[in-house]
């Protein structure tokens, strides 16, 4: 059955590849996006103007396009960006050709695979609930493609009306089986896939480097960084640094961290044990190695994690799926307070050339206080103080960025006033480094959690003293000091901030976060772990994969033993009216030789009526055989014996 598919039903095939590629458009190139629906337009247009197939020239110079485009935007067509893109670039040249139904069940299929790699790119609720919804309307594309509702006079539109309620029935048939499969199925320790995440950068916005203008471009950026669980109280806004990466190294215009710390482990930390806090992080998918514990972390229960001499904490391999690790901190603390000639020499390094202005500023301070590092900060910090303004939007710094910002503009973010700072104390001969991370988060009421987002991006810095180790100094707050308990938002526009919180709009936002982490807990999260406590309650937990496989193996072949037999069941039932129709319909040829022309179009009822009036001697015997004919084809007979005996009868007749 490959006839050639009505023009109208081409259209409504179209529109609903559409849908299937909206469901990529958040991380698909935009110039792919444009393809894809450029071909989308050009298919419209020909299916429009002409009944004849897209000539091969034009199927294979747009192929040859969207290959080139798919190479300067993606790069390699491996991995998993490039070979999605590869496969949705291949759905739409399908589309081109697509003519017939063979043609169009090929492209469903294709649709379906293409559906289904959205969740190597998102799996949060609302993507997976369109996701299936664009399968649901796939099913019934294809159910509508069957010979019995397709045909010359109704178009796809009208028969997709009518089986997808058929389509629905199948999904939720299939909704125990893929709940037993979910809760039962084996997991996996690893992905399938051999590289599940592309090396060229992560999605957090705090990255191994630090230049005027980074962190500034994050404060509207809401993307969930990680969810904190307490196990007491929520530690008071003031104290809720949570520390990233470290930058010892600045070339006058961006810090790096010094890769030889790396090769130093540890933490020379020393605390008091009433000053700890012990809590979880929920990590979002970041691509990137850097965990995020509250300053300053120095114990876990996770294995594979890095303690650097500097503070930072890393993972192994890149969060690319959600993850949760246990940390605890001390609040209050003395950290490194004896330093290493190396350390020293790195936290004093600045460019020989360029700022003169602030180095001689710094000059001037070191000649006043002398090795007392505290004060020269003091002084920093007051003349930061004194005239200088925290904007979201900071003009652009030109020549020595420094100079530029100290002396001209005196507007900046987070990043503008520490590496300012660090400069300064350098100059003066006070070790420094910039430390970058996230600052306070949104306590959510409903979930019990506080919520950090890229938004809450922060920089600060640390001066060593003698005598009591590194000490977290955050110059932005001499600014703004709203910044440190209302965040980057509340402290440059504070009414909004708080018509935010309390507006529906804010409640709105927390309620959807909760929902979400719940979907994260409930589904994302559900791995082999949670899978043996789950087993627990009944004894099971101690089975393992190869013995849980084997049950479900045992179990799916049940159910397919109990499905060919209710399917054989219904064949029989379908044997048993065929037979039935094949008798009737020998009756009817018997009839005709016997003098009654049958009509094609006419029914059993006015054959009767015919047939009556022809043999009237024997029209209550024809009444009889004709209505239970009825009665068993088109009612509620279905005794196999009353059906075998009618057909008895009508071949006796």
């Amino acid at each position: 059955m490959n006839e050639t598919i009505h023009r109208r039903d081409i259209l409504y095939l179209t529109w609903t590849m559409l849908l299937v590629v909206l469901a990529h458009v958040h991380w698909l190139p935009f110039v792919l996006t444009g393809t894809f629906l450029g071909l989308l337009a050009l298919k419209l247009a020909w299916t429009q103007w002409t009944d004849r197939p897209v000539p091969l020239s034009v199927r294979l110079g747009m192929m040859l396009l969207v290959l080139a485009l798919l190479v300067w935007s993606v790069g390699s067509p491996v991995g998993r960006e490039g070979g999605s893109a590869l496969l949705i670039c291949l759905q739409a040249m399908k589309l081109l050709e697509t003519r017939n139904r063979r043609d169009a069940r090929i492209l469903i299929g294709v649709a379906f695979f293409t559906s289904m790699i959205a969740f190597l790119f998102s799996q949060q609720i609302l993507p997976t609930i369109y996701a299936l919804m664009v399968i649901a309307v796939l099913f019934g594309c294809l159910y509508a493609l069957t010979p019995n509702y397709l045909t010359q006079h109704e178009s796809l539109a009208d028969a997709l009306k009518r089986t997808l309620p058929n389509a629905g029935k199948l999904a939720l048939a299939a909704i125990p089986l893929a709940g037993v499969c979910f809760l039962f199925f084996p997991r996996l320790s690893a992905p399938l896939w051999g590289t599940p995440w592309d090396a060229r950068g992560g999605k957090t916005g705090i990255s191994d480097r630090m230049r005027p203008g980074m962190i500034s471009a994050l404060w509207n950026d809401d993307t969930p960084v990680f969810r904190a669980r307490f196990d007491g109280p929520v530690p008071p806004a003031p104290m809720r640094y949570w520390r990233g990466p470290v930058f010892w190294m600045f070339d006058g215009t961006t810090w790096a961290g010094a890769s030889r710390f790396a090769y130093e482990r540890g933490v020379k930390l020393s605390f008091n044990d009433q000053q700890t806090i012990r809590y979880e992080l929920q990590m979002e998918p970041t691509e990137q190695t850097w965990m995020f514990p509250l300053d300053i972390p120095f114990d876990s229960d996770a294995t594979d994690l890095r303690w650097f001499s500097d503070g930072q904490v890393v993972s192994r391999r890149p969060v690319i799926e959600p993850r949760r690790v246990q940390f605890t901190s001390a609040l209050q603390y003395e950290f490194e307070s004896e330093l290493s000639a190396s350390h020293r020499q790195s936290a004093l390094g600045l460019p020989w050339r360029g700022n003169p202005k602030s180095k001689a500023l710094a000059a001037s301070w070191r000649d006043k206080h002398g090795q007392d590092g505290m004060a020269i900060a003091n002084e920093a910090l007051a003349f930061i103080n004194a005239s200088f303004e925290y904007t979201l939007e900071p003009p652009p710094l030109r020549g020595d960025s420094i100079d530029d910002f100290l002396f001209n503009t005196q507007k900046g973010f987070c990043e503008h006033f520490s590496s300012s700072f660090v400069f300064l104390m350098r100059a003066a001969g006070v070790p420094a480094r910039v430390v970058t991370g996230y600052l306070g988060g949104v306590y959510n009421e409903t979930g019990g959690y506080l919520l950090v987002r890229n938004s809450d991006a922060h920089a600060w810095a640390e001066i060593w003293l003698a005598g009591r180790g590194w000490v977290r100094i955050d110059p932005t707050g001499a600014v703004a000091p709203d910044r440190i308990n209302r965040g980057s938002v509340g402290a440059a526009f504070p009414e909004s901030q708080s018509w935010f919180k309390r507006g529906w709009l804010g409640n709105l936002a927390m309620q959807s976060d909760w929902i979400a982490a719940r979907w994260r807990d409930l589904v994302i999260e559900f791995n082999a772990d949670r899978q043996s406590r789950l087993l627990e309650p009944f004894g099971l937990e101690k089975i393992g994969r190869r013995e849980m496989a084997l049950g479900l193996i045992a179990l799916g072949t049940l159910a397919l033993a109990l499905g060919a037999w209710w399917s054989m069941r219904q064949y029989r039932r379908r044997a048993e009216r065929d037979r039935l129709a094949l008798a009737y319909q020998r009756f009817q040829a018997r009839l005709g030789k016997r003098g009654l022309t049958i009509e094609s179009s006419e029914g059993p009822t006015q054959t009767l009526a015919r047939a009556a009036a022809k043999w009237p001697e024997r029209s209550e015997e024809l009444s009889a055989l004709i209505h239970s004919y009825i009665a068993c084809q088109y009612g509620h007979q279905q005794d196999a014996d009353v059906r075998r005996r009618l057909i008895r009868q009508l071949k006796a007749f």
